[in-house]
């Protein structure tokens, strides 16, 4: 009798006359699944190879802790405008990120992203294929998502990582399983691993005019690496050269682009500015420090 009363409360619960088992249990149950399984831990790989992940035709690598620097990427997000906002609760969840920026003569610049961190995959990947502003594509690379309104594409390959690019999404997806690091100085590759924010040029987008007479700067590649004090950045920059003239050259122009610089963005003491920042050229490179 005890039994039989139990099962038929137990009934009586389940078919709406009690109050012991909320509708939307099972509902809050998937929804902790699909946040869960979907979370998954990075492969360890120095940053370089992440940057692999890019494509290989990028004008500018990008390296970045985004928790070391997360209260300039939410200044940066709040003047961005309400649709990029979108993208700040990521920010609790991402660890690392790599960008690249394409840039081609005629054609528009392309931006790809690799974020890397703690992620709910399942849940993602079900809230793009049930927004109508979100089509789903499938490639021979894998599948991923595109905005109708912006024309962004995501892809999830993983509870560790998304992926964001503005048209070169089938190429991340090709080369996130075993990317390949860009050609770069060794230098250049392990100064990533350890500072906060780094940029890599493998060569200056265009002819960038030099002082005088049209020439341009006689530059081959540069990097630049930013760590992260109490309220600033403290950076140092090296740009190699095709020969120690060159070096000696880019050393009088550097000086005098950094002054008026300063002087364009109404900054006081430029002098006083200056007195930290070295810029001296070793062999054929030129190398900065000093800068905030």
């Amino acid at each position: 009798g005890d039994r039989v009363r139990g099962w038929n409360r137990a009934r009586g619960d389940r078919e709406g006359t009690g109050v012991r088992t909320p509708p939307a249990a099972p509902a809050a149950a998937a929804a902790a699944m699909l946040l869960i399984a979907g979370c998954a831990t990075a492969p360890v790989r120095p940053s370089a190879q992440w940057l692999g992940v890019l494509p290989g035709s990028a004008t500018l690598y990008l390296a970045l802790d985004v928790q070391r620097s997360a209260d300039v990427l939410r200044s940066a997000l709040e003047q961005a405008g309400p649709d990029v906002q979108e993208i700040e609760p990521m920010l609790e969840r991402t660890d690392r990120l790599y960008a690249s920026v394409e840039m081609a003569p005629g054609s528009p610049s392309r931006f790809s992203a690799v974020a890397l961190g703690s992620y709910p995959a399942g849940l993602i990947r079900s809230r793009l294929c049930g927004s109508r502003s979100w089509k789903t594509v499938k490639s021979p690379a894998g599948k991923y998502y595109v905005s109708s309104k912006a024309g962004l594409q995501v892809g999830v390959p993983g509870g560790y990582a998304v992926l964001a690019s503005t048209g070169s999404m089938e190429t991340l997806l090709a080369r996130f399983a075993a990317p390949i690091a860009p050609a770069m100085p060794p230098e250049a590759a392990e100064g990533m691993d350890t500072a906060d924010l780094s940029l890599y040029l493998p060569e200056l987008p265009g002819d960038l005019p030099g002082s005088s007479g049209g020439a341009t700067l006689p530059i081959r590649e540069v990097w630049l690496e930013a760590r992260r004090t109490v309220d600033r950045y403290d950076v140092r920059g090296t740009c190699n050269t095709a020969s120690e003239r060159d070096a000696r050259s880019l050393v009088l122009l550097l000086k005098l682009g950094l002054v008026a610089w300063m002087r364009s963005q109404d900054l006081a003491d430029v002098s006083g500015r200056l007195k930290n920042v070295t810029v001296a050229a070793e062999g054929l490179q030129v190398k900065i420090a000093g800068l905030s």
